[in-house]
């Protein structure tokens, strides 16, 4: 609270210093006569503020002056204002009656007039600023105050001042005349380019530490945002009271300073909104930020595509945006500091500088004070308490990382102390563990010495490859056998009895060991089937393989609800002939002209009383002489995931593979294309075997 209150107390007694202090002696002038007899001009500036003569479209000249008369007598410093207009020419004149011991070396200081003058003392011309002229095509404009400095023995003088303006929202003498001494005008010009300079240099320093700021730690956007602001101000002090920048560039165009001037002003509309919203988070309503915003951007489309005498009047509709925005700010940081938010007296003090400055700035304008501009001051004095502000922001953040490093610190110690504590800990359970994983070792090497052997007795259960050919023919078929593991719950049976050719695809419940004891039951009961009972008929044989599993896993007394999909499949050369009977299982063909042919097998499978006691399974007869060729299949292949998209690979896939295989290779390569494909496909989705495999293919008749 201490800190507060020193920055509003020392606030306070700046702004009274300069409140009291003066801006030079205002002197009455009457009917265009100052009358400076009673004044000592070696210690006294004395401002040339009245009524001056006032010669509306008309260059007068010495010679032509007592010849004619005035048209009115017009204000100075003030603007052309109706019935007169912005544009146009005119011509003042002043008589200054000087006391007799007037110094005979004098000074005139002149801010500037808009947009071009002359100035003549007793007939002879003194300086001039861009070209005066009575139309738009010859004249010139300039903005370029000055230090006059002229010798008169006379004790009267005769200021004639022609002005014209074509390019600019306001005509005129705008602005005040000094008369002093040499040595006193030249101390006023230095004082007020050291203002302005110092003023400039402020802003230029205070922004380029907080744009360092900012690239330190990107997070904090107002320190941006408060260094452009900086920028903004500093260049509205390049371009405003001294012209700065044409001091020190004379070369540079009126238009492009104006235009300079102006971007400050719609710069400072885009960025302190942003920068308000910023600091008080949450309180700012985006929409207003949003809002200034876009009117910002108007304006500078209108700066960037306009001429002067169109886009300086934005100010006019500009200042009633920034009146209402500060309206808004008033109420927006009164709410921060009945919330208490960080900063929030700051800002009202800040707010309250910019409006006591604005409101004296405003009565000088209006003749009721005489003090000393005060706007840039308050704009400099404004940006230091948001300084002050985001200072005591990154203060608060600094504060709050090293508590944060202490209680992290603390935290690191007793985490060292447990971690020392759960090491031990953890080595002895790490030894217990490697006891454990010894024996888990050798228990699996066990298991799998185990698994190793079953799947001896599986292959030997299989039908080998010489026993295949002898029956189907070598280069006739061809068989793919991929198991997920050791052992498969997939099986195929092929056999030849009373000259017919039996084949049997299978797909137990199960993978590994649970799906090869299946495996090895279906084909115990298959060989009792078809061997021993004779039953070649594909629907009979499936029907029996039901009742057999239902029987030999006594799934009628028990949930035991496992069983498999299979597909059977009666070769009859002398008949020419297929049947075909599926349960779960396709069969897929292509005849002769290349059309395939798809017939899905019944919807259930083999295995559990979940459909009651019997099943009905149809069969279908094909003649050979129609097939090219033929396959029948498991689902490991279609379901297994892999690819660039990570996708199953689907039955309809599948058989367009099928059929590409058909067309371009032998059925003896059938193994070797689907093994590589699968492998690639998985390898593309980095994925491994879902699910054992089993594709068999088979040529079928001539035609």
């Amino acid at each position: 609270m201490r800190f507060y209150t020193y920055i509003v107390n020392f606030f306070h007694l700046l702004i009274l210093i300069l409140l009291t202090t003066g801006n030079g002696v205002s002197q009455t002038i009457e009917k265009g006569v100052l009358d400076l007899r009673e004044k000592n001009l070696q210690k006294e500036v004395i401002r040339l503020d009245g009524e001056w003569a006032f010669y509306w479209e008309q260059l007068v000249t010495y010679e032509t002056l007592d010849t004619l008369h005035p048209t009115t007598y017009y204000p100075v410093p003030a603007t052309w204002q109706a019935p007169y207009t912005a544009e146009g020419y005119a011509s003042y004149h002043l008589r200054i009656l000087l006391p007799d011991n007037h110094p005979t070396q004098l000074g005139l200081k002149v801010q500037t007039a808009s947009t071009a003058y002359s100035i003549y003392i007793n007939g002879k011309c003194i300086d001039q600023a861009g070209i005066v002229a009575m139309n738009e095509e010859e004249g010139q404009e300039e903005f370029s105050p000055k230090a006059i400095y002229f010798v008169t023995d006379k004790d009267t003088l005769d200021v004639l001042v022609q002005v014209s303006n074509y390019s600019y929202k306001k005509g005129g003498l705008w602005r005040e005349f000094k008369l002093g001494s040499v040595e006193n005008i030249q101390s006023v010009r230095e004082y007020a380019i050291m203002n302005d300079m110092m003023l400039f240099g402020g802003f230029l320093v205070i922004g380029a530490y907080f744009l360092v700021l900012y690239f330190l730690r990107r997070q904090e956007l107002s320190s941006l945002l408060y260094a452009l602001g900086c920028f903004c101000f500093g260049l509205r002090e390049l371009t405003t009271e001294e012209y700065l920048l044409h001091y020190w560039f004379p070369s540079i165009p009126w238009n492009a300073l104006i235009r300079l001037e102006y971007l400050s002003f719609i710069g400072a509309i885009i960025i302190f909104p942003n920068l308000y919203q910023n600091i008080l988070k949450g309180l700012l309503n985006p929409i207003v930020v949003k809002l200034t915003a876009i009117l910002g951007g108007i304006y500078l489309l209108i700066l960037l595509t306009t001429p002067p005498e169109v886009f300086t009047n934005l100010p006019s509709v500009g200042y009633g945006t920034i009146a209402l925005f500060c309206v808004y700010l008033i109420y927006i940081t009164g709410m921060s500091v009945v919330r208490y938010y960080v900063g929030g007296k700051l800002l009202l003090l800040g707010g309250l500088i910019i409006f006591g400055a604005t409101t004296n700035d405003f009565l000088i304008s209006l003749g009721v004070i005489d003090t000393m501009p005060l706007m840039s001051i308050a704009l400099l004095l404004f940006m230091f308490v948001l300084a002050v502000l985001i200072s005591y922001q990154y203060n608060l953040i600094f504060n709050q990382n090293e508590q944060l490093t202490v209680e992290l610190n603390e935290m690191n110690s007793s985490l060292e102390e447990k971690v020392e504590e759960r090491t031990i800990a953890l080595s002895d359970v790490n030894e217990q563990l490697q006891e454990k994983s010894k024996v888990l070792e050798k228990q699996h090497e066990s298991i799998n010495s185990s698994i190793k052997y079953a799947r001896r007795i599986q292959t030997a259960a299989l039908p080998s490859v010489e026993k295949l050919n002898t029956i189907l023919g070598e280069g006739n078929y061809s068989m793919l056998y991929l198991p997920r593991d050791i052992i498969s719950g997939d099986f195929y049976f092929v056999e030849e009895i009373q000259q017919k050719k039996i084949i049997v695809i299978a797909d137990c419940t199960g993978h590994g060991v649970p799906g090869a004891l299946m495996s090895m039951l279906g084909v115990n009961l298959l060989t009792d089937i078809v061997m021993n009972r004779h039953i070649l008929q594909p629907d009979e044989v499936i029907s029996e393989m039901h009742q057999g599993i239902q029987k030999a896993l006594q799934q009628y007394e028990n949930n035991v609800t496992d069983g498999m999909d299979l597909a059977v499949c009666l070769i009859d050369e002398e008949e020419g002939t297929l049947t075909y009977a599926g349960a779960h299982t396709p069969l897929y063909y292509i005849d002769h002209n290349g059309e395939e042919h798809y017939i899905k097998g019944d919807r259930f499978g083999i295995g559990g009383n979940y459909l009651g006691d019997r099943r009905i399974f149809k069969a279908h007869v094909l003649s050979l002489s129609k097939i090219h060729t033929w396959f029948t299949y498991s689902d490991g292949f279609q379901d297994q995931f892999g690819g660039m998209a990570n996708r199953k690979v689907m039955g309809k896939r599948f058989r367009e593979i099928l059929k590409e295989e058909v067309a371009h290779h032998a059925i003896v390569d059938l193994e070797y294309h689907l093994k590589r494909f699968i492998r690639r496909w998985m390898a593309e989705g980095k994925e491994k075997q879902l699910d054992d495999i089993l594709v068999f293919g088979m040529t079928g008749g001539r035609k």
